[in-house]
């Protein structure tokens, strides 16, 4: 039974290792702004979004350009019978008065201008809370991982502890096994944790198209989010 014993606490022993190598954070991570900016670059509905502003704003300076006057200037040269060179000039300008059809095309493309816009603060919205979302999450996560080991280590020193004072006759058997069973059970929420963590990584890499291995700690004291557009003209 001894034997077992030992076989499993080293084997324990090793995970414990094993996973805190894994948990060695790079020395750049990603910051809440790089993600945002990323997500910004990345994300189709927004960049589509800002495409078809932009478009809508220049239909509307095209057809603001339909009302400005227009001007034409003409040069000819002619010769006589006498022989005598003749050379006149013309200038036309040309101002509409009143087109409905111009009109009718403004009123329409301003229209489509505005609701461009609104389209692109609703995407704007939208992706900052997708980002804030996933990015929090992952947060989240990473110290869950990290608190699920910290247990584990001190667990795994409980338990030496214990085997040590049950060698000694200082404890009976049945708390030893419980010790064990704890033991395991932070095994199990290492590993739940991990893939925990494994699933965010993934929901926040599809939303900046970048591999995420390890983001900045939260700091619920000075937590801040993509700004919100806000739609004034429409208050």
């Amino acid at each position: 039974m001894t034997i077992k014993y030992h076989f499993q606490r080293n084997a324990l022993t090793i995970t414990v290792i094993t996973l805190c190598s894994t948990l060695t954070f790079p020395i750049h991570a990603i910051t809440m702004q790089q993600a945002w900016e990323a997500a910004k670059a990345f994300d189709p509905t927004y960049s589509q979004a800002q495409i078809q502003s932009q478009i809508s704003e220049i239909q509307v300076r095209s057809t603001k350009n339909m009302f400005l006057p227009s001007a034409s200037i003409n040069a000819s040269a002619s010769r006589d019978a006498d022989g005598k060179d003749t050379q006149s000039y013309s200038a036309i300008l040309i101002q509409p008065i009143w087109d409905s059809t111009y009109w009718t095309q403004l009123d329409q493309h301003q229209a489509e201008y505005v609701a461009s816009q609104l389209k692109v603060k609703v995407a704007y919205n939208q992706l900052a809370s997708s980002l804030l979302y996933a990015y929090l999450n992952l947060a989240s996560a990473q110290g869950d991982l990290q608190l699920a080991e910290q247990k584990f280590a001190e667990g795994a020193r409980l338990l030496n502890v214990t085997e040590q004072r049950y060698k000694a006759g200082k404890l009976q058997s049945i708390a030893l096994e419980n010790m064990r069973a704890n033991h395991i059970d932070e095994q199990a929420f290492i590993f739940r944790a991990q893939a925990t963590l494994k699933k965010r990584k993934t929901a926040l890499a599809a939303l900046i198209n970048q591999d995420v291995q390890h983001i900045n700690q939260i700091k619920t004291t000075n937590l801040s989010e993509p700004p919100m557009r806000v739609n004034n003209e429409l208050e």
